[in-house]
């Protein structure tokens, strides 16, 4: 047995239930009283559980039991959530009204097909934008009606580096979207993610989804729209578990969305290792991790967690949120060096290429104005050596000097 502290087993068992929309088993002592029932609620909030865990303790009526203060904290926490899904559909509705004009296919993703398919009867899944896929046909099509909407890129990126961020716009304003397969863009408070060929980084290798075959496997939705599809039950469950693995702080948020896929399509352990086995050049180490860890915690009996070492690992993880697996610095290093020789090679004029290389040597002031830094030159330079000789070592000790 390898415990977790008591807070992190709590949560932990409130999403099992919630998969299984099973009431939580508590002693009829009640809750024991070391629980930090203010961790808990910063935590589940942090992780968009909070409405969830609110919902699951009203429904075994053990709201009651909690102190007032902690009550007020779960029932706001209840009802921001159900608004915030509540918006993210409506905006949904307005994008999806944009790019039917011209009868554009869109696939929603994540939050947004899940309320429809796993949260109709638990409508609290949070979403800090909205994403959907598109055709890489009809990429520039729907750019350009949203851009007739009122929406823009988003500015997601900026180098430290002088001089790159104008050769970024003049070479290709989609030059980042076109290395990642997917672009941002914004209008008032609506964030758009829109994907067409996505790309998922995971143990310092890239993975691209096969799109053409999940649009050849989608699913009619007409309750959503005429136009809209939604991905075949096991490209879904492909999706959530590499892009967990890929994110950057995952979210527990992203357990409960697959352990739920998991349970109402009935997958076995055969199907989900298949579905880690179909993504090209997959990294099976960290997605079985990943796996391992959800459906032991689907096993679990009402109130008692008993995981397995390298689970309790995973789940460590999920709390201080770092990457899952850990990647180092040099990994991300190694994606930035990457971005920069992609665009590189995107530039065509001799004097662009020789102004980009020397935009290495020399700080964008704008940069590290916003950072604060006092001395952008040292701190640069020192920062550009540092990198140089990381990636450097990085590379020899690969080769085995």
């Amino acid at each position: 047995m390898n415990p977790l502290h008591s807070e992190k087993e709590f949560i932990l068992q409130c999403i099992k239930a919630l998969v299984f929309r099973e009431d939580l088993c508590v002693e009829e002592s009640g809750f024991p009283e070391a629980l930090d029932w203010d961790w808990i609620v910063r935590t589940s909030y942090d992780h968009r559980l909070l409405g969830f865990i609110a919902f699951i303790l009203d429904k075994g009526n053990l709201l009651k039991q909690l102190d007032h203060e902690v009550q007020v904290k779960l029932n706001a926490g209840l009802r921001e959530s159900q608004l915030n899904n509540q918006l993210r559909q409506k905006q949904f509705q307005e994008v999806n009204a944009i790019l039917s004009t011209n009868s554009i296919p869109v696939i929603p993703l994540k939050g947004l097909a899940l309320t429809d398919l796993i949260y109709h009867d638990v409508p609290f899944r949070e979403m800090n934008d909205i994403d959907i896929l598109v055709k890489q046909s009809d990429v520039k099509e729907s750019f350009r009606l949203l851009a007739e909407a009122g929406f823009c890129l988003l500015e997601t990126y900026q180098s430290k580096n002088r001089w790159h961020q104008r050769i970024y716009a003049e070479t290709d304003s989609l030059w980042d979207g076109r290395i990642l397969g997917r672009l941002a863009v914004v209008r008032d408070e609506l964030l758009l993610d829109v994907h067409f060929n996505p790309t998922y980084r995971v143990e310092e290798k890239n993975i691209d989804l096969n799109v053409a075959g999940i649009w050849q496997r989608a699913l009619p939705c007409p309750e959503l729209g005429s136009n809209v599809f939604i991905l075949d039950p096991k490209d879904l469950l492909r999706h959530l578990l590499i892009h967990t693995v890929d994110f950057f702080k995952p979210h527990l948020i992203q357990v409960l969305d697959t352990a739920c896929v998991i349970r109402k399509y009935n997958f076995s352990g055969s199907d989900i290792s298949d579905q880690i086995s179909v993504a090209p050049h997959s990294p099976t180490s960290a997605l079985t991790a990943l796996v391992n860890a959800i459906q032991e915690l689907m096993n679990i009996k009402q109130g008692r967690v008993d995981f397995s070492r390298e689970t309790t690992e995973v789940f460590e993880r999920f709390f201080s949120r770092p990457l899952i697996p850990d990647e180092t610095e040099q990994a991300l290093e190694t994606e930035d060096s990457i971005f920069g020789i992609e665009m590189f090679r995107n530039i065509k004029s001799r004097r662009k290429r020789l102004i980009f290389i020397a935009g290495y040597l020399l700080p964008n002031p704008d940069y590290y104005r916003q950072k604060g830094a006092k001395f952008p030159y040292l701190i640069h330079w020192w920062e550009l050596i540092s990198k140089v000789w990381r990636l450097g070592r990085s590379r020899f000790s690969k080769q085995g000097f």
